[in-house]
């Protein structure tokens, strides 16, 4: 149930159960941000549902196309939903340095088609919360189809499989910050494969460049143009739009140390 609805310089839904959705105007443009923060609820999906639904009906852009997130977790269900939702809208996440996004909210997270994961980013394993009703000698069985679709719903994600096993090897008391390096090797942060080609596509005819030429341009910007967005000034994809192709420093030089060794042979050799 929406509690308020009025955008002057923000718009803020709430559940009655401690989640919060705010919808907020960003600057004095027609751009709004969506940020998801604390305990996720089932109402959740509907306010999410509205307020993208009134950006569209009033003709207001979300900023960078993303949806913010900082929360500690909560309803499993809603989160594969919102996941979802999110990734069917063709939307971006992202989690600021500071905020944290563990358990459900890490499933949201990864609904993104581009995730932004600067902060601290949780997974443990799953549990049944209080209003899932089981007899205790079909538990096993629940426990197995929870699993499946955990790994499914990776695999729709286009999300490394092998992160199950992470999260399944932390109790569901506990949370696994994922490293940095982790973010990477499980394909945590980053596009997904899909929006990847349509993305390289549509840059390289923008662009009037070969697709092979755009990938390495984005090989050799991707580092720099992946922060671009920590503080939220511009997508990777955004950058790279507009950067040409940086050799790397080690390339450069042996270049240059084979350059003065070849002029040198020449000057023995015509001695």
């Amino acid at each position: 149930m929406l509690k308020q609805l009025t955008l002057v310089l923000f718009i803020t839904f709430t559940s009655n159960s401690f989640s919060t959705i705010l919808f907020e105007k960003y600057k004095k443009t027609n751009e709004v941000t969506i940020r998801i923060t604390d305990k996720i609820v089932s109402s959740d999906l509907q306010e999410l549902r509205n307020a993208l639904q009134r950006i569209d009906s009033e003709k207001m852009k979300l900023h960078l196309n993303t949806v913010q997130l900082d929360s500690d977790g909560g309803s499993g269900n809603t989160a594969v939903a919102i996941g979802r939702l999110i990734r069917k809208s063709n939307l971006n996440t992202y989690v600021a340095p500071k905020d944290y996004c563990s358990s459900a909210c890490f499933v949201i997270f990864l609904g993104g088609v581009q995730r932004y994961g600067f902060g601290n980013l949780g997974v443990h394993d799953s549990t049944f919360g209080e209003d899932v009703k089981y007899e205790d000698k079909d538990l096993a069985k629940l426990i197995e189809q929870s699993d499946k679709k955990h790994i499914d719903y990776y695999k729709e994600m286009d999300i490394s499989t092998s992160l199950a096993d992470v999260t399944h090897s932390t109790m569901s008391w506990d949370v696994r910050y994922l490293t940095e390096e982790e973010k990477t090797l499980y394909r945590v942060n980053g596009t997904d494969r899909a929006t990847s080609e349509i993305l390289f596509k549509e840059i390289s005819i923008e662009r009037k460049i070969t697709k092979e030429e755009l990938k390495k341009i984005f090989n050799s910007q991707y580092s720099k143009c992946f922060n671009e967005m920590k503080y939220l000034k511009q997508t990777a994809w955004d950058c790279v739009r507009t950067r040409n192709y940086v050799q790397p420093w080690f390339k450069m030089t042996v270049a240059s140390i084979k350059y003065v060794y070849e002029g040198l042979k020449e000057l023995v050799i015509s001695k």
